[in-house]
């Protein structure tokens, strides 16, 4: 799966049940089942988290985070969990 969206890199990879953990006042990783992953550094679904994220608008379903090494399409959150 290497999608492009309009305007952005490569999608590399796909975060589904996803929750987003602040770690400093400037960044966040984003924790989630990972899909679609075309690095195939894990399994299909595996649970892990992103590297840091720099703080930016909050985050919802649908959008695209790129991290130092890779893309994200964000699909649906984890029930419960707030935007952030």
């Amino acid at each position: 799966m290497k999608n492009k969206v309009e305007g952005e890199e490569a999608v590399t990879g796909r975060l589904e049940n996803w929750l987003v953990q602040q770690v400093t006042k400037k960044e966040f990783v984003i924790w989630g089942n990972c899909h679609n992953d075309v690095h195939e550094r894990w399994d299909e679904g595996e649970w892990i988290h992103t590297s840091g994220i720099k703080n930016r608008k909050p985050v919802k379903s649908g959008d695209v985070v790129k991290t130092r090494n890779s893309t994200y399409l964000l699909g649906k959150k984890r029930r419960g969990d707030g935007d952030t």
